[in-house]
């Protein structure tokens, strides 16, 4: 027995088993923490995601217009739904109570609030600082070393975006509006606009237009206006620069939109096939020959002989003299041949008549057109077909349809409305669908495929703007190329010469604001927005 008791006294199996016994309240406190350190983490993790994606969300409605801050915090509060999964409480659903909206926001400053420049209205708000609801977490395991709960866990976001306009004429004009600071795009479809190109040294003034820097010079300007699949240059939409100089040579690019080509053909327009028209070419001059067409005989005669596209006998050049049988709103004079004609203000002189000065009414002489293109006074009956082809924020506000809206018609029904045989004016021919290169069909718009009678335009707000000079674009529009740049005159000479238009002006009609996915309505595909997270 005393062996025995020796035995069990001297035994050391089972001597560990005291010091974890002591050390097992440390162990459990130790993986406590550590397990709900990993749950605090994740709570964090979830709501700076939540915040992420609100800030985002809200971004993309950050595009100038009314009601853009609304927007956005509609976005941020109700597009985008987040949930937590380990927060404490009842709700799951994350809030988010608080939005900034910056007018500018510098990221080098460490403090987000005095990075943001704060403002309340919505054209001036490019930036947006997000905060969600807090939460917190209810310790699972913590409780052994006395601590219950997390304090307050919340998460902040700064977003923006980032839009570029890609494979398109980089084209801005200055702001028409009386306040140069805002526009409303709303109130300008429908009206014409006299584009008038920046002379060399001039300052800008609302109807001035120009190009925006794409990084070269005036040969990919030109491929961008010409080409059917230009180079794919991009112009960024918020802040683009000006590109000085006439660049004149881009004219001749921009009419091949309405099938006319100039001998010159540096960029191979002609040759390679690279710059369709639009299927719908029609314009106000007549082609003096038959084929064969070439590029040699497909340009502007401007004077003397040749041959190519010229002005008929008896164009539509209305007077201001309400006796005339030319006056513009009774134009009983024949007329042989008609494009889609400017603004009636517009119509009767270089500079017209409008008091808005470049920026007409809306009001154009549908009725002449439709009498020469299709034999009668225009019939009100056809309102609601001819809008159906181009709904437009304007159908509301007119008594009849906008040039861009018989244009589209026109080239939906365009085996009856555009015959290619093309109808005799005296000696020459009037075309409705392109025929200088035989064989090519004119474009038509598709969901890949840009409508070639229209136009992106920058508008941007031109005070002090001289050279070459950074812009912010206060919108991005669509606009309609209502007809060739060309000198227009009435023929004769001396003091009783009439100019109606200048080589090198362009004269469009707007259509409505580009898309962008973030209120536009047209179809133009060029747009590219991005949201992106700041910080």
């Amino acid at each position: 027995m005393s062996r025995r008791a020796g035995s069990i006294w001297r035994n050391d199996e089972g001597a560990v088993a005291p010091t974890v016994a002591l050390a097992l309240i440390a162990l459990l406190g130790v993986g406590g923490i550590a397990f709900d350190y990993a749950h605090v983490a994740s709570l964090d993790t979830e709501l700076q995601q939540a915040a992420d994606q609100a800030a985002l969300a809200a971004a993309t409605q950050l595009d100038g217009q009314t009601d853009a801050i609304a927007r956005a915090t509609a976005a941020a509060q109700a597009l985008v739904s987040n949930s937590t999964l380990l927060g404490e409480g009842t709700s799951r659903a994350i809030t988010v109570p608080t939005l900034t909206f910056c007018k500018t926001f510098d990221d080098s400053v460490a403090s987000t609030a005095s990075a943001c420049t704060v403002t309340t209205v919505d054209a001036e708000a490019h930036v947006v600082w997000v905060a969600v609801g807090g939460r917190t977490a209810k310790y699972a395991l913590t409780p052994i070393v006395a601590a219950m709960r997390s304090g307050t866990i919340g998460g902040e976001a700064v977003a923006g975006m980032s839009s570029a306009v890609c494979k398109e004429p980089p084209v801005m004009m200055c702001n028409p509006a009386s306040n140069p600071a805002s526009f409303d795009v709303d109130n300008y479809v429908g009206k014409g606009i006299r584009l008038i190109a920046k002379g060399s040294g001039a300052s800008y003034a609302p109807g001035n237009f120009g190009f925006l820097d794409v990084g070269a010079g005036a040969s990919d300007l030109s491929k961008l206006m010409g080409f059917g699949s230009p180079p794919d240059k991009c112009v960024d939409v918020t802040h683009p620069s000006t590109e000085p100089g006439a660049m004149t040579s881009v004219i001749n690019e921009f009419n091949t939109r309405f099938d006319i080509y100039e001998s010159g053909d540096s960029i191979n327009c002609f040759s390679q096939n690279k710059c369709p028209p639009s299927k719908n070419s029609r314009k106000d001059v007549v082609m003096n020959h038959a084929a064969p067409f070439t590029k040699n005989n497909c340009g502007i005669l401007t004077g003397g002989g040749g041959n190519g596209w010229v002005v008929s006998a008896n164009p539509y050049r209305p007077v201001t003299d309400s006796t005339s049988a030319k006056f513009v709103d009774n134009y009983t004079a024949p007329i042989d041949a008609m494009g889609y004609p400017r603004d009636k203000c517009h119509a009767t002189s270089l500079n017209g008549s409008c008091t808005g000065g470049r920026i007409g009414t809306g009001d154009w002489d549908i009725n002449s057109y439709w009498l020469v293109n299709h034999g009668s006074a225009y019939p009100t009956a056809l309102n609601a077909s001819i809008r159906a082809s181009a709904p437009s924020s304007a159908d509301g506000t007119r008594t009849y349809p906008t040039r861009y809206q018989v244009y589209k018609w026109e080239m939906d029904n365009a085996a009856v409305q555009l015959p290619v045989a093309g109808r005799a004016v005296g000696t020459n021919t009037d075309y409705g669908q392109p025929i200088c290169r035989p064989g090519l069909a004119g474009s038509t718009p598709g969901a890949s495929v840009a409508d070639r009678r229209t136009l992106p335009v920058a508008v941007v707000n031109c005070t002090g703007l001289n050279g070459h000079a950074a812009v912010t674009p206060i919108d991005w529009i669509d606009t309609f190329l209502v007809q060739p740049s060309m000198g227009r005159d009435n023929g004769l000479t001396g003091g009783a010469k009439v100019n109606y238009t200048s080589v090198g002006d362009i004269y469009v009609e707007i259509i409505g604001r580009t898309g962008n996915g973030t209120g536009g309505t047209t179809t133009q595909f060029i747009r590219h927005d991005k949201p992106y997270l700041i910080r």
